[in-house]
């Protein structure tokens, strides 16, 4: 939490007594938008979601709502939307190889 919302923000404040016995204005404390603040994109594929109860854990502040055909994953210490391979472990592209696409895979035959 910061008084700006970004990181690099002020976390504290003073309160004043007025002239008129009134306080000076009052700052909140505000959730550091993880999303925005340090610039995730989630690689492209999916959008960036920042969560409202942060635990102060970067990773753990933010997830990747990922497009169709991918999940999040890890990619250099950020969330990623990463394609998931879509080629089954048996093989049925046998004796040939199993090529991975977004939702779907195709097949190569042997020459």
């Amino acid at each position: 939490y910061t008084l700006s919302g970004m990181p690099e923000g002020a976390t504290t404040y003073d309160f004043h007594c007025q002239g008129d016995a009134r306080f000076s204005p009052s700052m909140d404390c505000v959730n550091i938008h993880d999303c925005t603040a340090f610039g995730e994109t989630c690689g492209g594929h999916g959008k960036c979601v920042d969560h409202n109860n942060p635990t102060g854990v970067h990773l753990d502040d933010y997830h990747c709502d990922c497009h169709s055909g991918f999940e999040q994953g890890l990619e250099n210490g950020r969330h990623v939307c990463t394609n998931i391979n879509d080629c089954p472990a048996s093989n049925p592209c046998a004796p040939g190889s199993c090529h991975d696409q977004i939702n779907n895979y195709n097949c190569q035959c042997p020459r």
